[in-house]
């Protein structure tokens, strides 16, 4: 048997590399992609980042508790013995003490932007507020 080399260069050199239109299609449909991706990402972020801020003042609120079980007032976040920001840097911490009315509001200020949620604030009471263009209950959860 004798076996013959055949050409196959000539059948496909028309279909080599991709058209300008082919590669702008690609072009339109990542840009698509990334504009829906991209707010969706940034939106968990800031969740994520948020949620640092409520464990943080949750941790206050159980600290003031445990606290105030030893003593007649609620006491400041050196009495606590707790930091004055969250554990990643996100939120600095702050206490504001009534002792007059045996109250406490513990507050987180983002060290970050966020116009939806701003500073997040806890009471004694369970109390729970923002400072920003939407409403507690989307911030903190339901």
């Amino acid at each position: 048997m004798h076996f013959q080399k055949k050409n196959y260069s000539s059948l496909y050199k028309s279909s080599i590399g991709f058209t300008l239109l082919e590669l702008m299609l690609v072009v339109v449909i990542i840009g698509i992609l990334a504009s829906i991706a991209y707010p969706s990402y940034r939106d968990f972020v800031l969740r994520a980042k948020r949620s640092e801020g409520k464990a943080a003042l949750l941790k206050v609120q159980l600290a003031q508790e445990k606290y105030r079980a030893n003593h007649i007032n609620y006491g400041s976040l050196a009495q606590l013995g707790l930091s004055t920001s969250s554990p990643t840097g996100y939120y600095n911490i702050t206490v504001n003490l009534s002792l007059t009315e045996n109250a406490y509001t513990a507050s987180a200020n983002p060290n970050f932007m966020d116009t939806n949620c701003g500073t997040l604030s806890i009471t004694q009471i369970d109390t729970k507020m923002v400072t920003g263009n939407d409403t507690a209950i989307n911030c903190w959860g339901k």
